[in-house]
């Protein structure tokens, strides 16, 4: 199944028919459940970290109020531009930030501390979209494997062509707004897709149900 609708749906359409186009575009994949190790025994649901408590601050806040009228390509441009060139989020790896192999941060922590690696920056990427008002269904964080190892990207479903674009902000970060992104299945330094999910669902992104503990 092609993942691309080389089409842009007009305001019109999108404000009839988005449910329906959201309902169609979440029953695409198979659904499952994925929990992950918090690094002390704990296991997780990586989507209760984007359900945790988050509190924008006055600079995200000001953020916020500056896009609320821009289209949603745009606002993702803007947000994924804001985090790494206004917020300068920097990457940090799990061992040296928290002493752990492994530990997902919520976007809270990520906002507070500045340091993330490629899941706090990814989570905090889909939550700052979710209270720009992009609708859920656009907003994905995929999960699968890269020449350098397994990794953790955003990816937003374009208004422009209908197009899963990677908003990486770590391994693959590039700064271009929507129109001119490949859509992600195009981009080489990426492989198979383990799961992918947003904060109602996870999905397995192929045939096999994947139940993760790292």
């Amino acid at each position: 199944m092609t993942d691309v609708i080389p089409i842009r749906f007009s305001p019109k359409f999108l404000e009839k028919f988005g449910d329906t186009l959201a309902g169609w575009w979440n029953s695409r994949w198979k659904k499952t459940v994925v929990v992950y190790d918090t690094g002390n025994g704990e296991m997780k649901d990586p989507r209760d970290l984007l359900n945790a408590k988050f509190e924008p601050t006055p600079e995200l806040q000001s953020f916020l109020d500056s896009i609320k009228s821009k289209d949603n390509d745009t606002k993702a441009y803007l947000i994924h531009r804001w985090i790494l060139k206004d917020l300068k989020v920097k990457y940090v790896s799990d061992k040296v930030q928290w002493n752990k192999s492994e530990y997902w941060e919520t976007p809270q922590e990520t906002l507070t501390t500045c340091k993330a690696d490629c899941e706090g920056f990814s989570l905090l990427w889909l939550k700052i979209a979710e209270l720009a008002g992009i609708p859920s269904y656009r907003c994905k964080i995929y999960c699968g494997d890269t020449a350098g190892g397994g990794h953790a990207y955003p990816c937003y479903l374009s208004e422009e062509g209908n197009r899963w674009v990677s908003m990486d902000l770590t391994y693959y970060a590039k700064i271009l707004q929507i129109e001119y992104r490949a859509a992600v299945q195009d981009i080489r330094y990426y492989g198979r897709v383990w799961f992918s999910f947003n904060r109602s669902t996870i999905f397995a992104q192929h045939d096999t149900i994947i139940q993760s503990d790292s």
